[in-house]
Protein backbone atom coordinates (compact mmCIF):
# COMPACT_ATOMS: atom_id res chain seq x y z
CA UNK A 1 0.00 0.00 0.00
CA UNK A 2 1.24 3.16 -0.81
CA UNK A 3 1.80 5.36 1.72
CA UNK A 4 -0.08 8.88 1.55
CA UNK A 5 1.95 12.21 2.31
CA UNK A 6 -0.40 12.97 5.47
CA UNK A 7 0.41 9.49 6.99
CA UNK A 8 3.93 10.95 6.22
CA UNK A 9 3.96 13.65 8.05
CA UNK A 10 1.74 11.78 11.48
CA UNK A 11 4.28 9.28 11.33
CA UNK A 12 6.61 11.98 11.40
CA UNK A 13 4.78 13.30 14.29
CA UNK A 14 4.06 9.85 16.46
CA UNK A 15 8.10 9.49 15.75
CA UNK A 16 8.39 12.79 17.92
CA UNK A 17 6.02 12.00 20.21
CA UNK A 18 7.45 8.56 21.55
CA UNK A 19 9.32 10.40 24.50
CA UNK A 20 6.40 12.25 25.70
CA UNK A 21 4.01 9.52 26.43
CA UNK A 22 5.72 6.53 27.31
CA UNK A 23 3.54 6.15 30.21
CA UNK A 24 0.29 5.73 28.15
CA UNK A 25 -1.82 2.15 28.22
CA UNK A 26 -0.35 -0.20 25.45
CA UNK A 27 -3.34 -2.58 25.26
CA UNK A 28 -5.86 -0.22 24.21
CA UNK A 29 -7.16 -0.37 20.54
CA UNK A 30 -9.91 1.16 18.82
CA UNK A 31 -12.12 -1.93 17.15
CA UNK A 32 -14.94 -0.51 16.12
CA UNK A 33 -16.64 3.32 15.50
CA UNK A 34 -20.18 4.75 14.20
CA UNK A 35 -20.18 7.74 12.66
CA UNK A 36 -22.24 10.45 14.35
CA UNK A 37 -21.41 13.37 11.48
CA UNK A 38 -18.62 14.30 9.32
CA UNK A 39 -16.69 15.54 12.61
CA UNK A 40 -18.02 13.24 15.29
CA UNK A 41 -18.23 9.66 15.94
CA UNK A 42 -18.71 7.08 18.26
CA UNK A 43 -15.94 4.57 18.89
CA UNK A 44 -15.13 1.34 20.62
CA UNK A 45 -11.90 0.79 22.62
CA UNK A 46 -10.93 -2.72 23.59
CA UNK A 47 -8.76 -2.96 26.54
CA UNK A 48 -6.84 -5.80 28.61
CA UNK A 49 -9.10 -7.74 31.21
CA UNK A 50 -5.55 -8.13 33.09
CA UNK A 51 -4.60 -4.90 33.31
CA UNK A 52 -8.70 -3.66 34.04
CA UNK A 53 -10.87 -0.89 32.59
CA UNK A 54 -9.12 2.38 31.53
CA UNK A 55 -9.51 5.83 33.22
CA UNK A 56 -10.62 8.86 31.61
CA UNK A 57 -7.13 10.25 31.38
CA UNK A 58 -6.01 7.15 30.16
CA UNK A 59 -8.57 7.29 27.42
CA UNK A 60 -7.88 11.04 26.76
CA UNK A 61 -3.95 10.24 26.21
CA UNK A 62 -4.43 7.16 24.81
CA UNK A 63 -6.37 9.61 22.16
CA UNK A 64 -4.36 12.35 21.43
CA UNK A 65 -1.00 10.13 20.93
CA UNK A 66 -2.68 7.32 18.46
CA UNK A 67 -4.40 10.02 16.13
CA UNK A 68 -1.38 12.79 16.60
CA UNK A 69 -3.98 15.56 18.22
CA UNK A 70 -6.51 14.72 15.15
CA UNK A 71 -9.02 14.34 17.28
CA UNK A 72 -9.84 14.42 21.39
CA UNK A 73 -12.72 12.76 23.35
CA UNK A 74 -16.06 13.66 25.12
CA UNK A 75 -15.45 12.04 28.35
CA UNK A 76 -18.64 12.75 29.43
CA UNK A 77 -19.89 10.16 27.23
CA UNK A 78 -17.12 7.62 28.24
CA UNK A 79 -18.97 4.24 29.04
CA UNK A 80 -17.79 0.94 30.40
CA UNK A 81 -18.93 -2.75 29.37
CA UNK A 82 -16.81 -4.82 31.32
CA UNK A 83 -18.50 -7.71 30.12
CA UNK A 84 -16.63 -7.57 26.76
CA UNK A 85 -13.74 -6.29 28.07
CA UNK A 86 -14.46 -2.47 25.98
CA UNK A 87 -15.81 1.23 26.37
CA UNK A 88 -17.23 3.91 24.27
CA UNK A 89 -16.61 7.12 23.82
CA UNK A 90 -17.55 9.71 21.39
CA UNK A 91 -14.81 11.76 19.55
CA UNK A 92 -14.80 14.76 17.79
CA UNK A 93 -12.29 15.63 14.44
CA UNK A 94 -10.16 18.91 15.68
CA UNK A 95 -9.39 21.91 13.96
CA UNK A 96 -6.98 23.60 15.97
CA UNK A 97 -7.00 27.99 15.64
CA UNK A 98 -4.01 29.48 15.78
CA UNK A 99 -3.52 33.52 15.87
CA UNK A 100 -3.30 35.51 12.93
CA UNK A 101 0.41 36.42 13.70
CA UNK A 102 1.31 33.01 13.72
CA UNK A 103 2.27 33.15 9.89
CA UNK A 104 5.13 34.69 10.41
CA UNK A 105 6.63 31.39 12.03
CA UNK A 106 5.41 30.09 8.55
CA UNK A 107 5.72 29.96 4.59
CA UNK A 108 3.05 31.81 2.86
CA UNK A 109 1.84 29.64 -0.19
CA UNK A 110 -0.53 31.87 -1.42
CA UNK A 111 -2.83 34.56 -0.58
CA UNK A 112 -5.01 33.04 2.57
CA UNK A 113 -2.70 29.91 2.56
CA UNK A 114 0.40 28.83 4.74
CA UNK A 115 2.52 25.91 5.69
CA UNK A 116 4.56 25.07 9.08
CA UNK A 117 8.41 24.25 7.92
CA UNK A 118 8.28 21.52 11.08
CA UNK A 119 5.49 19.66 10.07
CA UNK A 120 4.13 20.49 6.41
CA UNK A 121 0.90 20.88 7.52
CA UNK A 122 -1.48 23.62 5.65
CA UNK A 123 -3.23 26.18 7.60
CA UNK A 124 -5.61 28.59 5.88
CA UNK A 125 -6.85 31.69 6.73
CA UNK A 126 -10.48 32.82 8.59
CA UNK A 127 -12.48 35.48 9.43
CA UNK A 128 -14.52 35.71 12.92
CA UNK A 129 -17.54 37.65 12.05
CA UNK A 130 -18.07 38.17 15.74
CA UNK A 131 -14.46 39.52 16.55
CA UNK A 132 -13.63 41.12 12.91
CA UNK A 133 -10.33 39.58 12.81
CA UNK A 134 -8.36 36.83 10.83
CA UNK A 135 -7.45 33.40 12.06
CA UNK A 136 -5.23 30.70 10.84
CA UNK A 137 -6.94 27.33 10.78
CA UNK A 138 -5.32 23.82 9.92
CA UNK A 139 -6.66 22.56 7.21
CA UNK A 140 -7.77 18.93 6.92
CA UNK A 141 -10.75 18.57 4.21
CA UNK A 142 -11.13 14.78 5.48
CA UNK A 143 -14.17 13.14 7.42
CA UNK A 144 -13.56 12.07 10.70
CA UNK A 145 -14.96 8.52 9.07
CA UNK A 146 -11.73 9.16 6.19
CA UNK A 147 -9.34 9.74 9.56
CA UNK A 148 -10.55 6.38 11.50
CA UNK A 149 -10.58 4.53 8.29
CA UNK A 150 -7.26 6.10 7.10
CA UNK A 151 -5.69 4.46 10.91
CA UNK A 152 -6.88 0.59 10.15
CA UNK A 153 -4.59 1.16 7.13
CA UNK A 154 -1.90 2.73 8.54
CA UNK A 155 -1.70 -0.44 10.97
CA UNK A 156 -2.27 -2.61 8.12
CA UNK A 157 1.06 -0.87 5.99
CA UNK A 158 3.30 -1.80 8.81
CA UNK A 159 2.25 -5.36 9.43
CA UNK A 160 -0.22 -5.53 11.96
CA UNK A 161 -3.72 -6.23 10.56
CA UNK A 162 -6.20 -7.68 12.92
CA UNK A 163 -9.42 -8.90 13.03
CA UNK A 164 -11.27 -6.48 16.06
CA UNK A 165 -11.87 -8.51 18.82
CA UNK A 166 -15.28 -6.95 19.72
CA UNK A 167 -17.98 -5.07 17.80
CA UNK A 168 -20.96 -2.80 18.39
CA UNK A 169 -23.72 -5.25 17.98
CA UNK A 170 -21.81 -7.00 20.83
CA UNK A 171 -22.74 -4.57 23.44
CA UNK A 172 -25.27 -4.70 25.94
CA UNK A 173 -25.93 -0.96 27.11
CA UNK A 174 -24.36 -0.54 31.20
CA UNK A 175 -24.61 2.13 33.62
CA UNK A 176 -21.29 4.34 33.88
CA UNK A 177 -19.70 3.18 36.88
CA UNK A 178 -15.69 3.83 35.91
CA UNK A 179 -15.95 7.13 34.30
CA UNK A 180 -17.28 8.90 37.48
CA UNK A 181 -14.82 10.37 39.32
CA UNK A 182 -14.22 13.00 42.23
CA UNK A 183 -15.96 16.55 41.26
CA UNK A 184 -17.49 15.24 38.18
CA UNK A 185 -21.26 16.54 37.84
CA UNK A 186 -23.44 13.46 37.85
CA UNK A 187 -27.20 11.57 37.31
CA UNK A 188 -27.82 8.91 40.00
CA UNK A 189 -30.31 6.83 41.66
CA UNK A 190 -30.69 6.19 45.75
CA UNK A 191 -33.91 4.51 46.25
CA UNK A 192 -35.64 4.57 43.09
CA UNK A 193 -35.37 8.31 42.74
CA UNK A 194 -33.21 10.20 40.00
CA UNK A 195 -30.84 12.55 41.34
CA UNK A 196 -28.75 15.47 40.21
CA UNK A 197 -25.56 15.66 42.48
CA UNK A 198 -21.61 16.30 42.59
CA UNK A 199 -19.52 13.29 43.53
CA UNK A 200 -17.04 13.67 46.59
CA UNK A 201 -15.29 10.22 47.14
CA UNK A 202 -15.60 7.17 45.76
CA UNK A 203 -14.41 3.78 46.99
CA UNK A 204 -14.01 0.20 44.93
CA UNK A 205 -17.67 -0.12 45.13
CA UNK A 206 -19.58 2.89 46.97
CA UNK A 207 -19.28 6.78 45.51
CA UNK A 208 -20.49 9.08 47.83
CA UNK A 209 -22.32 12.04 45.90
CA UNK A 210 -24.24 15.64 47.64
CA UNK A 211 -27.34 16.06 45.67
CA UNK A 212 -28.53 19.62 44.57
CA UNK A 213 -30.06 20.23 47.72
CA UNK A 214 -26.76 19.45 49.52
CA UNK A 215 -27.87 16.44 51.17
CA UNK A 216 -25.34 13.51 50.78
CA UNK A 217 -26.07 9.79 49.52
CA UNK A 218 -23.59 6.63 49.33
CA UNK A 219 -24.86 4.63 46.67
CA UNK A 220 -23.64 1.61 44.60
CA UNK A 221 -21.02 3.06 41.85
CA UNK A 222 -23.99 1.24 39.39
CA UNK A 223 -26.35 3.60 40.48
CA UNK A 224 -24.16 6.14 38.78
CA UNK A 225 -26.46 6.73 35.42
CA UNK A 226 -24.71 9.66 33.46
CA UNK A 227 -22.29 11.87 33.84
CA UNK A 228 -23.27 15.22 33.08
CA UNK A 229 -20.01 17.04 33.40
CA UNK A 230 -16.14 16.34 33.93
CA UNK A 231 -14.45 18.02 36.95
CA UNK A 232 -12.11 20.60 36.52
CA UNK A 233 -9.45 18.54 37.34
CA UNK A 234 -10.15 16.20 34.84
CA UNK A 235 -10.51 18.77 32.60
CA UNK A 236 -7.21 20.30 33.17
CA UNK A 237 -5.26 16.35 32.53
CA UNK A 238 -6.70 16.82 29.02
CA UNK A 239 -5.64 20.30 28.35
CA UNK A 240 -2.18 19.41 29.45
CA UNK A 241 -1.86 16.32 27.66
CA UNK A 242 -2.87 18.29 24.28
CA UNK A 243 -0.60 21.22 25.60
CA UNK A 244 1.91 19.17 26.07
CA UNK A 245 1.61 17.49 22.83
CA UNK A 246 1.33 20.62 20.28
CA UNK A 247 3.87 22.03 21.99
CA UNK A 248 6.32 19.58 20.97
CA UNK A 249 5.50 19.03 17.68
CA UNK A 250 5.00 22.69 16.52
CA UNK A 251 7.60 23.69 18.78
CA UNK A 252 6.07 27.11 20.18
CA UNK A 253 4.39 27.14 23.42
CA UNK A 254 2.10 30.30 22.06
CA UNK A 255 0.85 27.58 19.55
CA UNK A 256 0.32 25.22 21.88
CA UNK A 257 -1.77 27.70 24.27
CA UNK A 258 -3.63 29.01 21.29
CA UNK A 259 -4.37 25.46 20.19
CA UNK A 260 -5.59 23.95 23.56
CA UNK A 261 -8.07 27.18 23.70
CA UNK A 262 -9.88 26.16 20.44
CA UNK A 263 -9.55 22.51 21.25
CA UNK A 264 -13.05 21.85 19.71
CA UNK A 265 -13.89 22.26 15.81
CA UNK A 266 -15.45 25.96 14.89
CA UNK A 267 -16.93 27.02 12.25
CA UNK A 268 -15.85 30.24 9.83
CA UNK A 269 -16.28 31.63 7.00
CA UNK A 270 -13.13 32.40 4.67
CA UNK A 271 -12.42 35.20 3.33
Amino acid sequence: MNESKSDTLLGKVAEKMKHIYGDRRMDLTVEDFLPLSRDSAKILVAYSARIGPPSPKDISKFMVEDFHGQIAPVLETLRYHEKVGAVTVVVDKLRPILAFEARENMVKLHENMYTDTRLGEVWEVIYDDKTKSKHLARKNPESLENILNERKARLSSQGTPRTATVRFSDLVLTACSHSAESGDKVLFFDVDKLYKGTILSRAKEDVTVVDSDGAKHVVNKYAIVDVLEKSTEAKEDEKRDLRSYFEQAYGFKMYADDLVNQKRPRKESIK
